[in-house]
């Protein structure tokens, strides 16, 4: 996955040295497109609709969220303070689902669905 990540970003640097001729142009094109990428990638995806096309086409946010469907699945669970948890995981309710955790709420909160469970 990473390394589809790092050829596409060269390819796209590529595309850009073909595109434009000038050098010094080439590499402050592409060094702000490669931040616009890196930023919209999940710190700022409640963008305008005028920069909605950024993360359609920012490729460390296929990358990051390739990686983040091959680590985690829904079924997955994280311990957390005894009595805090879900009771369907047992008594003492120490275990929560990994979807109902804040990090994976707020990423489905900036449309970065990682994971999903089936509906029953």
């Amino acid at each position: 996955v990473i390394m589809l990540n790092f050829l596409v970003m060269h390819a796209v640097g590529m595309i850009l040295g073909l595109i434009i001729p000038n050098a010094l142009l080439n590499t402050v094109v592409g060094n702000m497109f490669a931040q616009l990428c890196l930023l919209s990638n999940g710190f700022y995806t409640k963008l305008p609709s005028w920069l909605r096309f950024v993360t359609v086409v920012s490729v460390p946010r296929y990358t990051f969220r390739a990686l983040l469907k091959l680590e985690y699945r829904w079924y997955h669970t994280f311990t957390v303070h005894p009595n805090r948890g879900v009771q369907q995981f047992g008594y003492p309710t120490k275990y929560i689902p990994a979807e109902l955790t804040l990090m994976f709420q707020t990423m489905f909160e900036r449309e970065m669905e990682v994971m999903q469970s089936p509906v029953a």
